[in-house]
């Protein structure tokens, strides 16, 4: 049995004529009458009582009919829906992020303009460090990530993956950072827009893991906490726990009860990047990936001051 049975008898059980069947699938009378025929003998069963001018149902027709509506409705939903996942219109991406990342505004345009142009997208979002997130990507666990990388390599001022430790993947640069100090909102030194490292030496360091590790510190920097991620490390040093060593950009957004000044020795450059496997994308991911780079380029007239007044 083939879908072209269904399909010839739904058309002849609608119109109870051959002949406006015929009209309707736009084939010649004796394709629908041998067609049926065919049907009939595969099932062993009479489907249509024929008369002079007219067809039938029969109670075997009228059971069949209900399936083969039901076949063929399923068959339409199937087609359109694997069409828009192959359009890139619906279908489940996993994005991976991290903390610091969850507060940069291309993440949080991306995400929110994906859902508006594409509402049937399936999007699950995972929250991890960027080493981890690599690793989801390499093993298929995560379609894409938003990922922050050192830019140099060699230069451990924190431990992020170089950007040579991504070549094969593919990725898009979606902003540029360095280094700065985050500090309580009260604290003496939060009004300076730059600071000289000698100048924290009598500070409590709240730290990332072991994202400590900078080769320019004319001190020993004192920790007092370590911790799992970036916002519990905001979150401790707005109540004055101490202060930290953070990625930031023109870009990036904090919390109104912390400041982040730059640190005047730093020569350390990050990436914010969105990183997916080598090899052409899904068309899903590739709706995502030109979402991004619109907004890398609307932010980029921005800043250049390019963009429409």
């Amino acid at each position: 049995m083939e879908l072209r049975h269904i399909r010839y008898f739904a058309a002849a059980a609608g119109a109870l004529h051959f002949g406006r069947a015929a009209e309707i699938l736009a084939v010649t009378r004796p394709a629908v009458s041998q067609t049926v025929a065919d049907l009939e003998m595969e099932l062993g069963v009479k489907l249509f009582r024929r008369e002079a001018h007219k067809v039938q149902l029969t109670a075997a027709g009228e059971t069949f009919l209900k399936h083969a509506l039901a076949i063929l409705q399923d068959v339409e939903t199937a087609t359109q829906t694997t069409r828009r996942v192959g359009e890139g219109k619906a279908g489940l991406l996993r994005i991976g992020y991290g903390s610091l990342g969850l507060r940069h505004p291309v993440f949080r345009e991306g995400v929110k303009k994906m859902g508006v142009l594409y509402p049937e997208t399936d999007l699950v979002l995972k929250e991890q460090a960027s080493s981890l997130q690599l690793d989801e990507i390499r093993l298929g666990r995560l379609d894409a990530g938003f990922v922050y990388v050192a830019r140099e390599e060699g230069r451990r001022t924190m431990s992020l993956p170089e950007s040579g430790s991504i070549g094969d993947l593919n990725s898009l640069v979606l902003d540029a950072g360095h280094i700065g100090v985050a500090l309580p909102v009260d604290h003496p030194l939060a009004g300076r827009e730059e600071l000289d490292i000698g100048e924290l030496s009598g500070e409590g360091f709240i730290v990332v893991g072991r994202s400590l590790v900078n080769p320019f510190f004319p001190f020993t920097p004192k920790i007092v906490q370590q911790v799992s991620n970036i916002s519990t490390q905001i979150n401790l040093i707005s109540v004055g726990m101490g202060v930290g060593l953070i990625v930031t950009s023109s870009q990036l957004q904090f919390p109104g009860d912390i400041r982040v000044a730059r640190l005047r020795q730093d020569t350390f450059r990050t990436e914010l990047r969105l990183v997916w496997p080598s090899g052409p994308p899904e068309a899903i991911l590739g709706n995502f990936i030109s979402v991004l780079r619109g907004l890398g380029a609307a932010a980029a007239e921005a800043r250049d001051g390019t963009g429409a007044p």
